[in-house]
């Protein structure tokens, strides 16, 4: 009877200690899942501001030596 109830407890115990190292896991898993998702969105806008500078530039310099006024402004 007595080691019933010491298993029983020691059985509550460690699915106690289970379910916070579950929830630790997946706590870590998801933060490091946000960071992925999150550089990886900031690295494809870089490069999207990237292209529209450089296309800005190409267009300023083609004017430039056309020796046309080029009055666009900045893409962003």
């Amino acid at each position: 009877m007595l080691s019933d109830i010491l298993r029983e407890k020691t059985d509550r115990w460690i699915a106690k200690k289970r379910r916070e190292e579950l929830d630790k896991a997946y706590a870590r898993g998801y933060a490091r899942g946000y960071a992925k998702g999150y550089a990886k969105g900031l690295a494809k806008r870089f490069a999207e501001n990237q292209k529209l500078c450089e296309d800005w530039n190409r267009r300023r310099l083609e004017c430039e030596a056309r020796g046309e006024l080029f009055d666009e402004p900045l893409p962003f």
